[in-house]
């Protein structure tokens, strides 16, 4: 991937090498957020310097970005990002709008980075769930998020 002087990325970049084209020095911002807020940048600095793939890039806070499509039907992609240092299990688990559990579609100890999974509108039975507001929540440990989706069938 090449970046150019007047490129603006909304979401993520997955490439094995991303070379920048600009004359001027930029921060890269994984995940969308300066240095300050946590999360490892790389500066790069010269015309066309490569980010390689041994330049890993490590988050250091949880996230549960919203998913994507959102309406959706009949699947949607559900994005989280696992820090450095978690030891605890991490799952994510799908609630209907009664706060009943409708499927789990993430139970496992996780190695830092992003990681996305798609659920296909099934509970745990693989039954189609009916169209409604739904809210996803990872956990792992003593951190907990949850967003809103909704399922239009």
């Amino acid at each position: 991937v090449s970046i150019g002087s007047k490129a603006v990325v909304n979401g993520a970049v997955y490439a094995k090498n991303i070379t920048t084209g600009v004359s001027s020095s930029f921060t890269f911002m994984p995940f969308g957020r300066p240095v300050q807020d946590g999360i490892i940048a790389k500066r790069v600095a010269d015309d066309s310097e490569e980010i390689a793939e041994e330049d890993h890039i490590i988050p250091v806070e949880f996230s549960l970005p919203q998913n994507y499509p959102n309406p959706f039907n009949p699947v949607t992609t559900i994005t989280y990002i696992i820090p450095a240092g978690v030891t605890d299990r991490v799952a994510i688990n799908v609630y209907d709008s009664r706060g009943a559990l409708v499927k789990t579609i993430v139970d496992q100890f996780g190695s830092p980075g992003m990681y996305s999974v798609v659920w296909d509108g099934t509970d745990t039975s693989g039954n189609r769930v009916s169209s409604g507001v739904y809210i996803y929540t990872i956990q792992a440990g003593e951190y907990r998020k949850s967003n809103k989706m909704m399922l239009m069938r």
